[in-house]
């Protein structure tokens, strides 16, 4: 009876693993997308406000060179991979001119979805 047990309790440990799922299939419906953005040296036209604990995108300057990856309401949670959740906007503001001189890395979490405003895009390019 004992090695029905065991032989039950490895076979279910082996179903779990069988069924783990990627965490991104467990959100809502109102979804979170994580991105990172590539800015380029120079200015990126993007104003931040503070928003609880976190420095938010509150406006995307239409000469941005991220206009269409950034978007109002984004909530950057970090800077070249070093996370800046909790910092006030003007350090955050402070580290990114910082780095004014080259390339950054921008990994913020969104409710758009590229991939729907990407196709947006691109149906707008054929149709002209």
């Amino acid at each position: 009876n004992n090695n029905n047990n065991n032989n039950n309790a490895q076979n279910n440990h082996q179903h779990t693993e069988h069924s783990h799922h990627p965490p991104q299939h467990t959100h809502p419906p109102r979804q979170s997308y994580h991105r990172v953005v590539s800015a380029p040296p120079g200015r990126i036209g993007v104003t931040f406000v503070d928003y609880r604990g976190h420095a938010m995108v509150s406006d995307v300057s239409p000469e941005s060179p991220l206009q269409g990856w950034l978007f109002r309401s984004d909530v950057l949670i970090a800077l070249d991979e070093v996370p800046v959740s909790g910092l006030r906007v003007r350090d955050v503001v402070k580290l990114l001119t910082a780095r004014v001189e080259r390339q950054r890395s921008l990994r913020v979490i969104s409710n758009f979805d590229m991939n729907s405003e990407l196709a947006g895009g691109q149906q707008s390019v054929e149709d002209i």
